[in-house]
């Protein structure tokens, strides 16, 4: 098996929360994304995905039934040669992961919803980690 990362390589794993408005099924929304990833992992663009439902933690004097709209999390990981590049291909993907989702569930996603989700990537709730290719070995048990 041929070693994925090179010496010099690094992971970058970009997770988001996106509010999703209106009576959504979150559950094929996420299986839309998935599929769309995993063909991007099996062409060795990206690392690993993940999209699915979450449920934002209750904070004081906030009902946690009150959502205002349901949570959808999508994290992208890349290896690339530099943070830079790996954010980049990860925002990239976040964004054509929606446009995607709006050719697969027309009936479900509007392009002008899809339009305010594409515009939402990159906000503030946009979390950025890396690892080297040592720490990422360790992360999977594995020694590089």
């Amino acid at each position: 098996m041929s070693d994925p990362m090179g010496p010099d390589d690094i992971l970058v794993i970009t997770t988001q929360d996106f509010t999703i408005r209106g009576d959504k099924d979150l559950y094929q929304a996420s299986y839309a994304l998935m599929s769309y990833f995993s063909g991007l992992c099996r062409q060795g663009r990206i690392a690993d995905a993940y999209a699915g439902p979450t449920q934002p933690p209750a904070t004081d004097g906030h009902d946690p039934d009150d959502l205002d709209g349901e949570h959808l999390t999508i994290r992208i990981e890349v290896i690339a040669d530099s943070i830079d590049h790996g954010i980049t291909t990860a925002l990239e993907t976040m964004h054509r992961g929606f446009t995607t989702l709006g050719r697969t569930l027309p009936d479900q996603y509007s392009p002008d919803e899809i339009q305010v989700l594409t515009i939402a990537i990159g906000g503030d709730d946009l979390t950025i980690t890396h690892l080297d290719r040592t720490a990422a070995y360790r992360r999977i048990g594995l020694t590089p």
